[in-house]
């Protein structure tokens, strides 16, 4: 069983809009920062979470926030995915005012960072109960020392050996791919859960089994194509059912 971290573990779009607005503020040279999302106004903030769906990783919302800040309309991932493309030059530069603010909020407001990433509902006590499977296994773009700081903060203990995190220039695919020639694991006994439906979508020609996690902001567009490739869906509504997760996931634990 592999598990993605943000939008299938963890809630992390209020950190990641603080983050990504205050990099993008700097990145702009002007001096307004923010500690928490009640500091915008309501409409904005809407657009903003409305938004979250179309990212794949840490310095998207910083293009998130450029483009609403710039009023660039957003309607679905291919006008997300141009918007980045056009701003490609800048790229390494808001990369890295993305993971400075992060650090310096992680180091200077530990327990306000925190607090910004909540578990979802039924999430912590599940990981608990993986605390020793070496089965269980987190995939993520986010940089491992901040899921381990998560993790830790709620007493879940989860080795190195464990934790996998997309490098640059590379992708979920092909970390499964090294993890499957690594440990020589067929195919068809790996259960990634993640809750981007291209990502998902880019995987399927490995073979794995493939659940797209509905829980946090994936929207009726997206369930569709996941329905159009035949890929499964968990819990269609979760936080009416908090707990229909963990019927579901630790019934996979005989596999990766």
């Amino acid at each position: 069983m592999i598990l993605d971290f943000d939008g299938v573990i963890v809630d992390s779009i209020e950190e990641c809009l603080v983050v990504g607005y205050n990099a993008a503020m700097q990145h702009l040279e002007k001096p307004q920062r923010i500690t928490n999302l009640q500091q915008l106004p309501f409409e904005q903030v809407n657009r903003l979470r409305r938004l979250r769906n179309f990212v794949r990783t840490g310095e998207d919302y910083v293009y998130l926030c450029l483009a609403d800040l710039q009023h660039r309309q957003i309607a679905n991932q291919q006008e997300f995915d141009q918007f980045i493309a056009e701003n490609n030059a800048i790229q390494p530069r808001l990369r890295q005012l993305f993971y400075q603010t992060r650090q310096a909020f992680l180091m200077t407001w530990p327990e306000q960072w925190l607090a910004l990433n909540p578990f979802y509902p039924g999430m912590e006590p599940f990981l608990s109960m993986q605390n020793g499977n070496p089965h269980c296994l987190i995939l993520t773009t986010k940089q491992l020392p901040y899921v381990q700081a998560i993790l830790e903060h709620a007493g879940l203990n989860f080795s190195n050996e464990r934790l996998f995190s997309v490098v640059k220039g590379s992708g979920k695919l092909e970390v499964l791919q090294a993890l499957m020639q690594k440990y020589a694991i067929p195919a068809n006994r790996i259960h990634f859960v993640d809750d981007q439906v291209d990502t998902l979508i880019k995987t399927q020609d490995l073979g794995v089994n493939l659940y797209l996690a509905t829980w946090g902001y994936v929207n009726a567009g997206q369930l569709a194509q996941a329905r159009e490739a035949a890929i499964t869906t968990l819990s269609g509504d979760y936080y009416a059912q908090p707990g229909e997760i963990l019927p579901v996931l630790p019934s996979l634990n005989h596999s990766v």
